[in-house]
């Protein structure tokens, strides 16, 4: 890609930044193990989880150092100009960086036989089993070079099952979060390809001779499934650990209850008015909003099951917020779009008929005004949605039918 060629860095800056800074802020104050060292491969999908389950991972093995690749983007050379210029593609424009000074972590540990553990997303096995092969080989010191000898790493794998509607919405909390500028924006696609991808990964370590324990625990760190290799080198039993983490992140199903899916919806809207907000509601955003927009349904069904009101409320709720997203995303003006549902319903008239300018959904409003009244608003003359106005011919805009 053109931004990665545009700001790929030298060998030499990468030894050089390795040497001078990533090397002491992450393994300063280590020192090898007293026994066999360790090697964790933490795997989730984007905003699974993992700074929980590092916690608990530190607290279960102490002196074990941590290696995020994610952390070590700050410390591209041209950081701050691809902020500034071309914030939107900083993974891309990192990526080359962050993936070698990664490799040169790994490296540096192997070499100086220091447990560590490895976040990673498990999108693909070849990495990770790659990472466990080699940790798992033993290391014979050179005479007059740097580093131990020790018989191999113990290799482990934890998996973090994380409902597929909690991450990605989590993912957007976590860049609208953080200040205007400094969040990573990730990508809805993006998270759904590598969330399809762990299952894989994670049978292939199983069954890889190099790894000695695969557990897979939620957000919490309590264990859902575990797996181990005895004496003999076998596994101890069935490989099944892609099946216990689909099974545990609630593949195929509904793993909410009805005080995590309430949870859940109020989250959804307060950083589905954060976004317009913020005036970040486009093309690169819009479609992890609309992908939130058909979690939220499911989520209502469980939140407000037996209450016909609220559920009515959520669905005309709804028609508003999807024409929002999808306005965002043909690249309306955000400071032309009400923030909320709230805000659409309790305007005036005249700007009613603005919003609804701005969304540029005229064939569809009458279907969208002739629709539920809102709740509260039975035996009232609830306003047009159209602010009165009447269309004729063929008009084009979204469909807010849902």
């Amino acid at each position: 890609m053109e931004v990665q060629k545009r700001f790929k860095v030298k060998d030499e800056k990468l030894r050089e930044v390795f040497d001078d800074v990533i090397r002491e802020s992450v393994f300063e104050g280590s020192k090898a193990a007293a026994g066999k060292p360790v090697i964790i491969l933490l795997g989730g999908q984007l905003a699974a989880g993992k700074s929980t389950a590092l916690k608990n991972i530190r607290e279960q093995n102490p002196g074990i150092v941590e290696i995020d690749p994610d952390s070590f983007r700050s410390q591209h050379p041209k950081y701050k100009e691809i902020m500034r210029e071309c914030p939107d593609q900083m993974v891309q424009a990192t990526s080359q960086a962050m993936q070698e000074w990664s490799r040169m972590c790994r490296d540096y540990a192997y070499d100086q036989g220091i447990s560590v553990v490895v976040e990673g997303t498990f999108s693909n096995p070849q990495g990770p089993r790659s990472f466990a092969e080699k940790f798992a080989e033993p290391r014979s010191a050179v005479k007059g070079e740097e580093g131990v000898s020790h018989s191999g790493y113990k290799v482990e794998v934890v998996a973090l099952a994380t409902p597929e509607a909690q991450s990605r919405l989590d993912m957007v909390g976590r860049y609208l979060n953080s200040a205007p500028g400094r969040g990573r924006w990730n990508p809805t696609d993006a998270h759904d390809r590598i969330y399809n991808n762990i299952p894989e990964t994670v049978s292939a370590l199983e069954k890889s001779p190099s790894v000695h324990r695969v557990l897979v625990t939620n957000r919490q760190g309590d264990p859902l499934y575990e797996n181990t290799r005895g004496g003999d080198g076998r596994l101890v039993g069935a490989a099944r650990a892609a099946e216990a983490l689909r099974v545990n992140r609630g593949d195929g199903g509904f793993p909410f209850g009805k005080r995590e899916a309430e949870a859940w919806l109020a989250s959804y809207s307060e950083l589905s008015k954060q976004i317009v907000t913020r005036r970040e509601l486009n093309s690169e955003t819009a479609p992890s909003f609309l992908a939130l927009h058909s979690d939220a349904d499911k989520m209502a069904e469980v939140a407000y099951e037996g209450e016909e009101k609220q559920l009515a409320k959520h669905t005309w709720y709804q028609k508003v917020q999807k024409a929002v997203f999808m306005a965002g995303q043909r690249g309306v003006d955000n400071a032309d779009l009400p923030s909320s549902p709230e805000e659409y319903f309790s305007a005036t008239p005249a700007d009613r008929t603005r919003y609804m300018e701005a969304m540029k959904a005229p064939k569809t409003v009458r279907r969208f005004a002739q629709s539920i009244v809102p709740p509260g608003l039975e035996g009232t003359n609830t306003p047009s949605l159209d602010g009165g106005r009447r269309n004729s011919g063929p008009q084009e805009g979204p469909d807010l039918e849902l």
